[in-house]
């Protein structure tokens, strides 16, 4: 009975840690050992962002992630993106390599917001490159659709966005089309020839 009573207190408090961040991260529980306090979401919200995605739980990743796509879509955020792009690519290229499907939807949902926002550039084009490899592998090996269907809609508009030359869009299309057709393999060829 002692035992059941200790694991529900272990629990309760795992549970309580969990939501400390979801609930008020502009506080610090710490402030007495003289840790930094969280960033506050209101102040600047991708730092407050980018500090969760390097959190170790999937969940924290996850509601992060939601809400950098929640702010991407509210309005034009040149400025902000432009600011944070590089922590960002680096965290969503992360969670690209080792993330679960829910956070591959969404880090490659953010990443399409992202170089969308920011437009063609020399690090979008730098970008495409880093990103291009490892959204082709999720798109051809991972099962759950939802992952899959938003990793080819960042290739498609990583490729068309920052793509420099003809040649390297022409592959990104190639890419695409042996993902999604039907048809034999020779038909696919011909139709880039």
């Amino acid at each position: 009975m002692a035992k059941s009573r200790s694991a529900k207190k272990a629990e309760k408090s795992r549970a309580q840690k969990e939501r400390e961040w979801d609930d008020d991260a502009s506080s610090c529980s710490s402030r007495e050992t003289g840790e930094a306090c969280s960033p506050n979401y209101e102040e600047n919200p991708l730092e407050f962002i980018c500090e969760a995605l390097y959190e170790k739980r999937a969940s924290v990743r996850e509601s992060a992630l939601k809400i950098l796509v929640e702010f991407l879509r509210s309005s034009y955020r040149y400025g902000e993106c432009d600011s944070w792009k590089d922590t960002l690519s680096q965290q969503l290229l992360s969670i690209l390599r080792k993330g679960k499907a829910k956070e591959v939807d969404l880090a490659s949902t953010s990443i399409t917001l992202i170089v969308a926002t920011l437009g063609a550039s020399d690090w979008t084009t730098g970008t495409v490159n880093e990103f291009l490899p490892m959204l082709q592998d999720t798109m051809l090996n991972t099962k759950q659709a939802a992952a899959k269907a938003s990793a080819t809609r960042a290739y498609g508009m990583l490729c068309y966005i920052g793509s420099d030359d003809s040649e390297t869009l022409q592959t990104c299309i190639g890419h695409l089309t042996k993902l999604v057709s039907t048809a034999n393999a020779t038909a696919k060829s011909e139709a880039f020839n």
